[in-house]
């Protein structure tokens, strides 16, 4: 599913408008950003992660902000949500760590492409 849905991202992403271009931009660094607080509470030890967790989900908001700003921009241009359908609302259960999954594989896309 993660790697469907990032290749009709970056489908649809090809046909937006120019300055559309930044909510895409905006999008990756949300997800690198999350992706980035996911592990470092992961690795954290557990008398850490109390002091993480408010972070953590700013992060989480933010990128699921960036996904909901950017279909917006993909009704306005006329392309495709397929991408963002797949997530649901997320604003909570089982859509929220799903979202959160995709985010973190943006990441990994992303991770691999800078070797």
């Amino acid at each position: 599913m993660d790697h469907r849905s990032w290749t009709a991202l970056l489908e649809t992403v090809a046909n937006l408008p120019q300055s559309d271009l930044i909510l895409f931009d905006e999008l990756v660094v949300c997800a690198a950003r999350y992706a980035r607080a996911r592990l470092d509470w992961r690795l954290a030890g557990a008398g850490e992660k109390p002091a993480m967790d408010q972070a953590r989900t700013r992060a989480h908001d933010r990128f699921i902000d960036a996904c909901n700003a950017l279909s917006r921009a993909c009704v306005r241009a006329g392309q495709s949500t397929d991408w963002r359908a797949v997530w649901g609302p997320a604003r909570t259960g089982e859509e929220r760590k799903r979202i959160g999954d995709f985010a973190c594989f943006i990441a990994y896309r992303l991770m691999l492409e800078a070797r």
